[in-house]
């Protein structure tokens, strides 16, 4: 939670029979507090140059910054950072 927004990075989806997998790599963010009484909203959030596609990753906030970290791809793990501004 940042300044009344929940950001989300990548994730993965899976059917209910596992046939389909997928890993994601978009970041949306969830206005918790529009202004002048708006109903809350997903906007999706551009990430030029982010983080490939993975899940298991961490997403944290540090100052005025949101930095992920790790994760897992499709056949390997990860151990880079990523700082958005």
């Amino acid at each position: 939670l940042w300044e009344g927004n929940l950001f989300v990075f990548g994730g993965e989806f899976s059917s209910p029979n596992g046939g389909k997998f997928k890993l994601m790599d978009d970041m949306w963010q969830l206005v918790l507090s529009p202004a002048g009484g708006e109903a809350r909203r997903w906007d999706k959030v551009g990430a030029k140059d982010g983080p490939s596609a993975r899940s298991g990753h961490r997403m944290v906030i540090a100052g005025d910054k949101l930095v992920v970290y790790g994760g897992m791809g499709e056949s390997k793990y990860f151990k880079d950072l990523h700082v958005f501004n």
